[in-house]
């Protein structure tokens, strides 16, 4: 049977909503481990808290549209989060990795607004339209962050870390 378009709506804001919650804590991992990286742990910092208003403002759409998130979602996004860390964490080149993890993850978000953005535009909801042009950008900024940071990160983990 096929779904609504509003059902599909409703899943993928569902879907959004895991996403955020899954970012904030991976970010928060991240934040513990990057001491040694000032500008990237304030740029971390601060996205976790835009992710946080991002998933307060998933749910208000949610409720608007009279539903509610995914307890499911939410558990199977952060444990795929905390996955990857556990992989990387135990390797000496761990920094490395999670940003480029991090940086990926940062473009699935943005495909994914993206997407959203559409369908707002399909179906003519502005209010879910305009949170979707304001995320994109944020993400992007985030992702370009990491993008940025990679180089200077993987250099310090060579100098540190690698032998000859």
């Amino acid at each position: 049977m096929a779904n609504s378009r509003k059902d599909d709506v409703l899943a993928w804001l569902r879907d959004a909503h895991a996403m955020e919650v899954a970012t904030t804590d991976n970010l928060e991992r991240l934040i513990a481990r990057a001491d040694d990286y000032p500008r990237l742990k304030t740029a971390m910092q601060h996205h976790a808290e835009v992710s946080r208003r991002q998933k307060e403002e998933i749910e208000h759409q949610l409720k608007v549209a009279g539903s509610d998130t995914s307890t499911l979602k939410d558990a199977t996004m952060r444990l795929a989060g905390q996955l990857e860390p556990l992989v990387s964490g135990t390797t000496a080149d761990d920094m490395p990795k999670h940003l480029i993890a991090a940086h990926s993850w940062e473009q699935f978000e943005i495909g994914a607004y993206r997407s959203m953005l559409g369908a707002a535009e399909e179906l003519g909801m502005t209010d879910l339209k305009s949170m979707c042009e304001r995320f994109i950008p944020e993400e992007e900024e985030m992702a370009k962050v990491f993008f940025d940071e990679l180089p200077q990160v993987t250099r310090k983990y060579l100098r540190e870390h690698a032998t000859l």
